[in-house]
């Protein structure tokens, strides 16, 4: 099993090279890439697609590339937990364990960090 996202895209590119796609052409996110992707899953195909150069919806090109479809086949998702895909659901259940919630006392949870005051919201601050 690979500890992180850019370790498993190598693994990927090295051990599974037919799984992976690169698309190193500009590429709109609104209209492209689900239009890629479609015509690829059309062929019965679950490649890994990791779209380089992506345009922003604001129009700039992104500083990231974009990765889909990376546990659109079983193969890879069984490869991912570091199983089989006949094992699969088993050892996938077999390593989910639920977890004991952490009390937080209410003063120091996080989610209390940013108090914002004022006049509440009204309904004609709300867009239509």
């Amino acid at each position: 099993m690979n500890p992180c996202l850019h370790s498993y895209i190598e693994h990927l590119e090295r051990d599974m090279p037919t799984q992976v796609i690169r698309v190193a052409k500009e590429v709109s996110p609104q209209f492209e890439i689900p239009a890629i992707l479609h015509q690829i899953e059309s062929r019965k195909k679950h490649p890994v697609l990791i779209f380089e150069k992506v345009r922003n919806l604001n129009g700039s090109l992104s500083e990231l590339p974009l990765v889909i479809n990376l546990f659109g086949a079983r193969e890879r998702l069984a490869d991912a937990l570091g199983t089989t895909v006949p094992r699969l659901a088993l050892d996938y259940v077999a390593k989910e364990r639920p977890l004991a919630p952490v009390v937080v006392d209410r003063t120091r949870a996080r989610v209390k960090e940013v108090v914002r005051r004022g006049a509440p919201p009204t309904s004609s601050s709300c867009p239509s």
